[in-house]
């Protein structure tokens, strides 16, 4: 790893462990850490890891602005903000991408974030497509953690290649109709702990490849609108609607003979064993092996934890045919009891079902007697 750094304060004041070869060069760094390093008197931080073919900059947008330094090829790049302001504006960022990066079209994966030099509240806003327009070759785009409050409907429109894409841990209550409307390559796409409490109409119809949606820790409690923006989704094989406000998983449209189409949606579907997703999950995979290591691609996982649920039937997985292996999360909820008419997958040796249960105020009764 080699360091190279634009400051006020001279490198040998750093007590990092590297060789130092010039004032403003580090190289070999072990235990080099931004964190400790980044304050009110550096200008910038830039960490390049060869073997990656990533950089790592944290800049410091509070001071001037220095000469300009470019970087060839490059697959992955993070770029850390830091201000003692409580905001930064596209018009503080737009143009370090274009500063640093020689030909912005080959970057594959990017992580854009602002921090607090003293730990501070602060926000990223107004940021528009105009950041995005070179990324063409994108795949990875993380905004996780930036405060972000609204979203502008065109901002991805240049980014038709993205497979996956973070928003999670903002602030953001509603999302624009058309958003992912250019997104038809999308595969895993966070958007929790955000403040939504709906989603809007129509959200989805433009991602038919979204294989995982990541919707835990808002304020969602509208069971009809979540499964009416799901329809769409014949190749989703997660869904997580942990830590929201959802008082059942039935949809007033749905008759009580019938599976919720919060389930349905989870039927085997030959449509979706594309050689395009397989390669999309390949890549994600290659860059996330701690999540998605073994198996557990494989399986399909719903969570439902930590939500208001008074009741749950096995007999909604038979109906809706639910492939296996399959995890069902239902813990922290209110379900006092299980109750099952029918045979569940899971009496087939051949199907490996998970029910987590954990945190309910269960009743042991005869309605148990299925297990």
């Amino acid at each position: 790893m080699k360091l190279i750094k634009t400051t006020v304060e001279p490198v040998s004041t750093w007590a990092a462990d590297c060789f130092k070869d010039e004032k403003t060069t580090l190289k070999n760094c072990k235990n080099f850490t931004h964190e400790l390093y980044i304050n009110g008197k550096v200008r910038e931080i830039l960490i390049k890891m060869r073997k990656l073919n990533k950089v790592i900059l944290v800049f410091n947008t509070d001071l001037a602005p220095k000469p300009k330094l470019k970087i060839g090829y490059l697959l992955h790049l993070q770029l850390i903000f830091k201000s003692n302001r409580n905001e930064i504006r596209e018009a503080d960022i737009i143009s370090i991408p274009n500063d640093l990066l020689y030909k912005q079209n080959q970057l594959e994966t990017l992580t854009l974030n602002v921090q607090g030099l003293k730990d501070q509240y602060i926000s990223l806003q107004n940021l528009t497509r105009a950041y995005f327009n070179n990324f063409t070759a994108l795949r990875q785009l993380d905004l996780a953690g930036n405060n972000m409050r609204r979203l502008a409907t065109s901002i991805f429109a240049t980014l038709t290649q993205l497979s996956g894409l973070n928003l999670s841990r903002n602030e953001i209550r509603e999302l624009p109709e058309s958003l992912f409307a250019y997104q038809r390559q999308l595969i895993i796409l966070d958007l929790s702990h955000n403040l939504m409490e709906y989603l809007t109409p129509h959200n989805f119809d433009h991602t038919p490849r979204l294989w995982q949606l990541i919707l835990g820790g808002n304020q969602l409690h509208d069971t009809t609108s979540l499964i009416e923006n799901l329809k769409s989704l014949n190749c989703l094989h997660r869904l997580d609607v942990s830590q929201n406000q959802l008082k059942t998983i039935r949809s007033t449209e749905t008759s009580v003979n019938r599976a919720p189409r919060l389930l349905t949606n989870f039927r085997y579907n030959y449509e979706c064993m594309s050689l395009a997703l397989a390669d999309g999950l390949n890549y994600i995979t290659k860059l996330q092996p701690e999540i998605y290591e073994g198996g557990k691609i494989s399986s399909t996982v719903i969570n439902l934890s930590g939500n208001r649920l008074r009741e749950f039937t096995l007999d909604w997985l038979v109906a809706a045919n639910t492939p296996c292996p399959f995890e069902i999360n239902l813990e922290h909820n209110l379900i006092e009891n299980i109750f099952a008419l029918q045979n569940s997958n899971g009496s087939s040796a051949d199907c490996a079902p998970e029910i987590k249960m954990t945190g309910n105020p269960i009743v042991c009764d005869c309605k148990f007697a299925w297990i």
